[in-house]
């Protein structure tokens, strides 16, 4: 299981990935994480407990179905398929911006370390991170600059704004 660095911190995975090999009775105890359409299909079914069900976002999903993601899932995990593939940050992002989703918005997948302090500017709280991976690096690159210039979600304001 690969580690887990939530605001900045090694803290203990306790969401799982939900297979077709599992059962749906599993899902009622736990930490679960869905692929999108199996959380939308239990979500329209009316399922009782959504609590411990997160979301599994394939790194090439149409923004327009991120609308349909409940602002108040606990997690939301956006898969990277491969680290040249940018479409994870447009994700994150367009969730925190216009959907309003203020949950734990996790990386997992493909990217490398070096992108950390980009996808934490994207909003993203938490990255599934391999289990070899040193941790002073990963602390290193969630704070590889020390001034951010342009405006994000971790920081609103443009520099010039905040001088001023």
């Amino acid at each position: 299981m690969p580690k887990l660095i939530k605001n900045g911190e090694l803290v203990e995975n306790t969401w799982q990935m939900y297979t077709e090999a599992d059962n749906d009775a599993a899902l009622e105890s736990g930490n679960w994480l869905l692929p999108l359409e199996n959380y939308l299909n239990l979500q329209d079914a009316a399922h009782t407990n959504m609590e411990n069900l997160g979301v599994l976002v394939p790194g090439d999903t149409d923004i327009g179905e991120l609308a349909k993601i409940p602002t108040t899932a606990p997690v939301v995990a956006i898969d990277f398929p491969v680290f040249t593939d940018g479409r994870g940050f447009t994700l994150g992002r367009t969730l925190r911006e216009h959907y309003d989703f203020t949950g734990d918005l996790r990386a997992s997948g493909n990217y490398m370390l070096d992108q950390l302090f980009y996808l934490k500017r994207c909003g993203f709280t938490s990255f599934a991170i391999a289990e070899e991976a040193d941790m002073q690096t990963v602390k290193d690159a969630l704070s590889s600059f020390s001034v951010k210039y342009q405006a994000a979600i971790d920081e609103p304001q443009p520099l010039f704004r905040r001088r001023s």
